[in-house]
């Protein structure tokens, strides 16, 4: 399906804090609903996504009051830079990675998307809990054949496999933060997180080869059944990891109203989960600068941010059954300038685009083009 029609299909959104009175809340939402939104290559971004006003991507350490809601729908969209299938088909044949590797996980993923609900409460003024729940897509999944060698000839690869997409369920985070500073204008919190196996681990791969210039379905002889061979898509092709992971970070924010500086630093440990497979540690940081404006407002009670941010993800090679894969992790690093609308004291709505300034990716793997993130978001 042609990008543009995969975003115009999918409902927008990265949640933030709001408020709103009625009957905006219903028009901005459909809005949001017809807003193109974005995300990167073979993993979303981590974060909570509390979503308080100021940045869309970076954590505040500015908590909810006390007694306070806060719930949303955030949306990620990243289209990749395709290898192509005779790139595929010839890397798999020479056998090693731009690294000088074995070249082991080769494939590529047209895009990925994600849509995730959450909510957060205000314990205290300075304590705030809540959970994020993903729904995951990745997009047109190709790789090469294994292939065969004959004496000490090079592989021979003859067809693509094409598994087409794998979609479902993600991991529930469980997330709290509490503010242990707080003078006027400067905040600072500790963040913390835990990541549940609740996604889906089974997704299979259609396993359709690229023949004579067409796909057809690969049938295998089983007894007197001819059935299609579905093998079960690798870990970091699925919607869960089947791992309990744990997240630690700190965030300061200075608000001191005209220009708002907010910055977050997050850890996350991972654990091995399904297929024996670790996908990695991941340090994600982030740095963002937010002007308020009443300027150009649609309506009397509505306010602007203008926001620029840096957003930075380094993540750990994935290790299989403690052998490393050569073909992941890496680093990424966005500008993402953005915008939030504020209607009201209740409803948010933000979106912002990603240029990957940065893209060193470990091997052969499919690079980020751009990111596309957008929200919505209700407080009460």
């Amino acid at each position: 399906m042609p990008t543009i029609y995969r975003i115009l299909l999918h409902p927008a959104g990265r949640l933030i804090k709001g408020k709103q009175p009625g009957p905006e809340r219903i028009t901005l939402t459909i809005l949001l609903m017809c807003m193109s939104l974005t995300s990167r290559a073979d993993h979303l971004s981590g974060g909570f996504g509390i979503g308080d006003s100021g940045p869309i991507m970076t954590e505040s350490a500015v908590p909810l009051e006390a007694g306070k809601w806060n719930a949303g729908i955030k949306s990620e969209f990243v289209e990749n830079k395709d290898i192509s299938d005779a790139r595929l088909i010839y890397l798999r044949g020479i056998g090693i990675d731009r690294d000088g590797e074995a070249d082991e996980d080769l494939h590529n993923i047209d895009s990925i998307f994600g849509v995730s609900l959450h909510a957060s409460y205000g314990l205290t003024d300075d304590l705030t809990v809540g959970m994020r729940l993903p729904y995951v897509i990745r997009n047109n999944i190709h790789e090469p054949e294994e292939g065969h060698a004959h004496g000490g000839n090079p592989i021979v690869i003859h067809n693509i496999i094409d598994h087409g997409d794998s979609r479902g369920i993600g991991d529930l985070t469980l997330f709290g933060f509490y503010r242990f500073y707080n003078g006027n204008d400067h905040h600072a919190s500790i963040l913390l997180g835990l990541k549940a196996p609740t996604g889906e681990t089974g997704q299979t791969g259609f396993n359709n080869e690229y023949v004579a210039g067409r796909y057809q379905t690969r049938v295998i002889a089983d007894g007197d059944h001819d059935h299609h061979e579905g093998t079960v898509l690798e870990t970091h092709q699925q919607p869960g990891s089947g791992s309990w992971d744990g997240s630690l970070g700190l965030a300061y924010s200075y608000h001191p109203g005209n220009v708002n500086f907010d910055s977050s630093l997050l850890y996350t440990l991972a654990t091995e989960g399904s297929q024996h497979t670790d996908l990695g540690d991941v340090v994600a940081y982030n740095l963002a600068l937010s002007r308020p404006t009443a300027q150009l407002s649609p309506c009397d009670f509505c306010s602007w941010d203008l926001i620029l941010e840096l957003n930075g993800e380094w993540r750990e090679r994935e290790t299989r059954d403690g052998v490393q894969v050569g073909n992941s992790g890496g680093h990424v690093l966005y500008l993402s300038p953005g915008l939030r609308l504020n209607v009201g004291n209740g409803l948010n709505v933000s979106a912002s685009f990603g240029y990957p300034l940065v893209r060193d990716l470990n091997g052969d793997q499919s690079e980020p083009d751009y990111r596309l993130v957008g929200a919505v978001n209700y407080g009460f």
